[in-house]
């Protein structure tokens, strides 16, 4: 059966299938296909995600963006749509075909396929371009035994993935597997921001490695962008108790400091109080082994004795004053 296809600019269909199919390749016509026809394969991305929140966007809004297959019906990006029409009862799909030798061979301009593909499309047409060339290693370097029928050979030293990087319209290596860590590691509401344009492939690649993701998935925009910065400049220290007191003055809440404690804003009244209990608390409840007095006197160098009797004598008179007004409010 001849699929259902829409032509750019009311073009007229041809007949025959295979020219079909193939027309409707070099247009970026859109196929309306049957589901059972299209043939998964063995995938390198497995988490699906939430496809029962797709399948109701897609039951509400329909089909925003076109699966892709190749000639033949294998799926090469699409999946979670594919399984969430699934979930639906569709029977058919919208699909675009991808002509993965013609990009090959060249004869589909690099920056083409970046302005008709997201970035997600691309690095499954990249992995299509990796399993259809062999993964070589260089010039007539394959892995596979034979080497497949009418595609170039790869510059010398060039690696598969180079090449497909290219083809896929990333410009680079660097930025395709950036893109595809987003894919194979990133939330879906990750992956889809960085499909539309959100954040940039880099800074979703560095957010996902940041992550886990299930904490990505509760993710807005602003925060990808957030966990992007930090990833790339480290988390922002702490402030300093000082810094702290500050913070909670100008915004009510506790503050987490350097000292691993949190601090309030107090008055310089509350601060003083505060430092006097201090050092009431260490003067009486330091745990020190007490020292016999006898001991004590007779350990006191002579350079020091001067030092030392000025200092007891002004200790003896704190502590008499501090136990007369401690009796006189707190021990009646």
């Amino acid at each position: 059966m001849t699929p259902e296809v829409t032509f750019p600019n009311g073009a007229e269909l041809p007949t025959d299938q295979a020219v079909h199919i193939r027309a409707a390749a070099e247009s970026g016509a859109v196929l309306v296909l049957a589901l059972d026809e299209i043939r998964v394969g063995p995938r390198y991305r497995h988490d699906m995600g939430d496809l029962r929140a797709l399948a109701d966007s897609m039951n509400e809004l329909g089909l925003l963006q076109p699966i892709g297959v190749t000639a033949d019906f294998a799926l090469v990006f699409g999946e979670r749509r594919l399984r969430a029409a699934r979930m639906l009862g569709w029977t058919t799909i919208a699909a675009r075909i991808v002509d993965v030798p013609s990009i090959v061979a060249g004869e589909y301009a690099e920056n083409e396929v970046r302005k008709d593909f997201t970035p997600s499309e691309r690095v499954a047409i990249a992995e299509a371009i990796r399993a259809a060339m062999g993964d070589r290693r260089g010039s007539n370097q394959y892995v596979t035994k034979e080497r497949p029928e009418n595609f170039p050979d790869a510059p010398k030293g060039a690696e598969t993935r180079v090449m497909a990087a290219r083809k896929a319209g990333f410009g680079n290596e660097t930025t395709y597997r950036q893109a595809r860590t987003v894919v194979e590691q990133g939330a879906p509401n990750v992956v889809a921001a960085m499909d539309a344009g959100e954040v940039s492939i880099s800074a979703a690649a560095r957010a996902v490695n940041a992550a886990p993701k299930e904490e990505q998935s509760r993710w807005t925009v602003a925060d990808i962008r957030r966990a992007a910065k930090e990833a790339a400049i480290g988390p922002v220290p702490l402030p300093t108790p000082r810094q702290a007191r500050e913070r909670s003055r100008q915004t009510g809440a506790l503050v987490l400091a350097s000292d691993g404690k949190y601090h309030a804003h107090t008055t310089a009244e509350q601060d003083k109080a505060a430092d006097d209990y201090s050092i009431l608390r260490f003067e009486l409840l330091q745990d020190i082994a007490p020292l016999d007095p006898a001991d004590a006197v007779a350990s006191v160098p002579e350079p020091m004795r001067n030092w030392v009797t000025a200092r007891a004598a002004e200790r003896l008179a704190w502590f008499e004053r501090f136990i007369t007004l401690w009796r006189e409010r707190h021990a009646a």
